[in-house]
């Protein structure tokens, strides 16, 4: 991945999906528009979701899934950086499980 310090307009891909029907499985609140989402879900029901910070920003993130926090509470994300959550099978919320040094 290469990061050009261009912000990401996630509004436009937000728009665009929804005129598609589609609409987003996770809700992202950060003050860096370089923020990416990757949810997914293994074989075994565990929900793994990736959080990239491209910008060159440190930025507090917050997360929502169908009305509802992710995480207990925001988590900071350094610039050119990412971190893993999981939430297990029963859990309410997903914990960081991996946080990769600042790039």
């Amino acid at each position: 991945m290469a990061a050009a310090d261009l912000p990401c307009l996630p509004q436009i891909w937000d728009a665009l999906l929804a005129r598609l029907g589609a609409q987003p499985r996770i809700r992202i609140t950060s003050d860096s528009r370089g923020v990416v989402v990757v949810p997914c879900r293994t074989p075994d029901d565990v929900e793994v979701v990736h959080v990239i910070n491209v910008s060159p920003w440190d930025t507090a993130v917050a997360l929502e899934q169908d009305g509802r926090p992710l995480t207990d509470e925001p988590f900071a994300l350094a610039r050119r950086s990412g971190t893993w959550l999981v939430r297990r099978p029963g859990e309410t919320r997903a914990r960081v499980a991996y946080r990769a040094p600042r790039a």
